[in-house]
This record gives structure tokens, sequence and C-alpha cells, in this order.
């Protein structure tokens, strides 16, 4: 996401970690609200009044205490069935915030045991009025508020997720990178009843969903009609790399144990615009990787 700078490496070693390490092997969506975490001595901050908010979700927000000038933002959205408190403990974020000085915004969904809309058209398309409407708006706020830079501005999620992607589609314009962890398609729900791993609707997974990469593609081109600029920068962490028809790039090669020991990194074109990543014995939820993702 080219937060970190050139010297970061010589500074890794110095940061204090906040959190635990990324839970392991999980199998399955459910059991992550069973999941009891260390508690940290900090608390998200909740926000009011920021801006459109067509669905009723929650905006928190974490700021380090040395916020840089013109920082950084990172949308970081948390798995279905969990919560943003819960997700600001998963991973190491928080901990590179505080020395780098970038923001990180967690929202929240109550909605379909709180797992993100990504399967109603309102959230599918730009400004639609669905979630996708809400998060772009506290995107801006955040950007508004503390003066924050439109050119580094960055959106990530968990397990089940899926919003990265439609983030992506939907508003291109305002996201220079993303990271999908375990994540799907954006489109991958579309005409599901409910945004639930148990929806009637869903079959990707199911093997009856059947597109090519260019309907796939189209779909993701579909979330801001007639949009033909510049696309955020996406990595794939443990899912399906629709992004490879949006940017017209082809596979030319894989990179094994990168970043870590049984880890595939796939390079799409140059590398530049899109990589993807597979991984064994991690079970569904993908390990955050902190420095791959604040890198990229």
């Amino acid at each position: 996401m080219s937060i970190l700078p050139p010297s970061v490496d010589s500074h890794l070693a110095s940061i204090d970690i906040k959190s635990t390490a990324q839970p392991q092997g999980i199998k399955s969506l459910a059991v992550l609200s069973t999941l009891v975490l260390p508690a940290f001595t900090v608390q998200l901050e909740s926000v009011s009044n920021w801006g459109a908010n067509p669905a009723n979700i929650q905006m928190n927000i974490y700021l380090p205490d040395h916020l840089a000038t013109s920082p950084p933002v990172i949308l970081a959205m948390h798995p279905c069935g969990g919560n943003a408190q819960q997700y600001f403990q998963m991973t190491r974020l928080p901990s590179y915030a505080d020395p780098l000085g970038f923001s990180l915004i967690y929202p929240q969904t109550p909605h379909f045991s709180n797992c993100w809309d990504c399967y109603d058209a309102k959230t599918l398309l730009r400004n639609g009025g669905g979630d996708s409407t809400g998060l772009a708006a506290m995107v801006n706020h955040t950007l508004a508020t503390y003066d924050g830079d439109r050119a580094r501005v960055f959106v990530t999620d968990s397990s089940g997720a899926v919003m990265t992607s439609v983030m992506a589609s939907t508003y291109p314009d305002l996201f220079a990178a993303g990271s999908a962890f375990s994540s799907v398609p954006t489109g991958f729900w579309k005409g599901a009843p409910r945004a639930t791993p148990f929806s009637a609707g869903v079959s990707c997974s199911m093997d009856r969903k059947t597109l090519s990469g260019r309907e796939w593609g189209t779909l993701a081109h579909a979330g801001y009609p007639g949009y033909n600029s510049t696309r955020p920068r996406m990595q794939i962490w443990h899912g399906q790399p629709q992004w490879a028809d949006v940017f017209r790039v082809q596979w030319t090669q894989n990179s094994t144990d990168t970043p870590l020991e049984g880890y595939t990194e796939m390079v799409y074109g140059n590398g530049s615009r899109l990589l993807g990543y597979r991984a064994q014995g991690v079970g569904h939820i993908a390990p955050f990787q902190e420095e791959s993702v604040l890198r990229f």
C-alpha cells in the first residue's frame, strides 16, 4: 500500500506489537464470533455525523498519538460475523500506525449477523445507497477532518468481509490500493437473499456460478459505469483473481515461499497492479500479512 518509508526494514524490529498473532487454522466463519482475544488498553473511538449513511452502519477510528502531516488512511473492514473492535485486535496495523502516523477506520455493520451487504444492487453500485455508500462517506470524512492524503487511501478486509473488491469497484477513484483476504469476486453474492455464507442464493463455492474471466471483470466494471481512469492496485490473498481482466493482465510467474514459507505469490503482468497469493494449511482465515500489505 506504499505506506512504509524506504527505511522501514531497520525500523520494524523496534515497533511495539499490540496484538496477538493472527488465529490459525479456523475452518468456519461461525467460529469467529467465539474467539476470545486479549483486550487492548486502547479502544476505538466511535464517530457520529460523518456523512451519508443510508444503511445505518457504524464508524470507528484509531488515530495514533502523533498523526503524520497529510496522513494516509486505511479502511479496515471486519470479517463476516465479526465486529470493529475484534478486527482492531486481530491485526498489527495499529502498531504500525503509531510510528508511521496513518489513520485507521474500523467500520461495523450490525446487519445480517454482522456480515457486510455485498449482494444488493444498492451496494454494488457507486452512490447506490448501500453499505458502500456509507463506507465511502467515512473515508471522505476522515480525509476532510484530518487533512488526509487523497493519493494514499487504502482498503483491506478479513475473511468473509468481501468488501475490499466491492469498494475498489464502486469507488476506484477513492482508493490507491486494496488487499482482500479470503475473499470472493465482486458480484459473487449478487442476487442472494442475504449477505451470509448460509444464504440460499450463494452458488459460486458450490460450482454453480461459473463465469469467465471477462464476465467477472464486467461485474467489477459495473460498480462505476463509464469509469475509465486509474483503478486501485490489488492484492488477492486466498481468493479469486477477478482483477486480471479488469487490468487486462495475464499471469506471468509464481514465486514460491513468498512472503512466507508455504505461500505462493502469483504475479500478473509485471506485478505492479495485481498480485495473488495462496497458502497451504492456513484454514479459511488467511493470516494478515501487515508488512506485505503496507509495502504494496
